[in-house]
């Protein structure tokens, strides 16, 4: 039987444990998620349980939007017209 909050020897936080320990809203980390930046499993109740190293790499990572952001909608970029 494996320790809790370890899958794999690989150490295992929730969504809200992983928000606190990257000092960044449980928001970030579902986007996060979406994005592919995390490693996760979903547990056979359906949670989900984030692997410490790939929290560790994706909160060093650069936050990139992509072109078709909603957020930049009617916004120009500096410089241009």
């Amino acid at each position: 039987m494996t320790p809790a909050g370890e899958l794999d020897g690989r150490a295992t936080v929730n969504i809200l444990q992983a928000a606190e320990r990257a000092q960044v809203s449980r928001r970030t980390i579902y986007h996060w998620l979406d994005g592919g930046k995390l490693d996760y499993v979903r547990t056979p109740g359906g949670r989900v349980r984030i692997f410490t190293d790939s929290l560790w790499r994706a909160s060093r990572a650069p936050y990139r939007r992509s072109a078709d952001d909603p957020a930049d909608e009617g916004l120009t970029r500096r410089g241009s017209r």
